[in-house]
């Protein structure tokens, strides 16, 4: 389980999920001069993707043995993390100024670390299907 480079991929990916319920995306002043942080606490919806995210992620990693249905889930996941970034990027009109956060790597990184266990996913696939065509 843990000996794919996927599961790790996908551990990594809840990880950062997860800690983007902690560290902020955005910091800057909203139209009424007041500071503020955008982060994944932001509203309910936010507070759902990132969770969500997560615990998708960790649970695609125990879907080993089911590679098909572990492609969709991350698929899945992967399409609510960029769904995720985006509505960040359109909460950004709510500020007049600020600055993108350092730890906002964390939140760019869930899509891409996705990818890549979604890419070892369907090479087990593939090598699964090419050891069926031997036998």
């Amino acid at each position: 389980m843990l000996q794919r480079i996927q599961s790790l991929w996908l551990l990594a990916a809840a990880v950062c999920s997860f800690l983007t319920l902690k560290f902020e995306f955005y910091a800057g002043t909203d139209a009424n001069n007041i500071a503020k942080q955008l982060t994944s606490q932001y509203n309910l919806l936010f507070i759902i993707l990132a969770a969500g995210t997560g615990i998708a992620s960790l649970i695609t990693i125990f879907l080993y043995k089911q590679r098909k249905l572990q492609l969709r889930i991350a698929g899945f996941t992967l399409i609510a993390a960029a769904i995720f970034i985006t509505l960040l990027f359109l909460k950004l009109k709510d500020f007049i100024t600020g600055t993108i956060s350092l730890w906002s790597v964390f939140y760019f990184a869930i899509p891409v670390l996705l990818i890549m266990a979604l890419r070892g996913i369907m090479k087990d696939e593939k090598l699964v299907k090419s050891m069926d065509k031997l036998r």
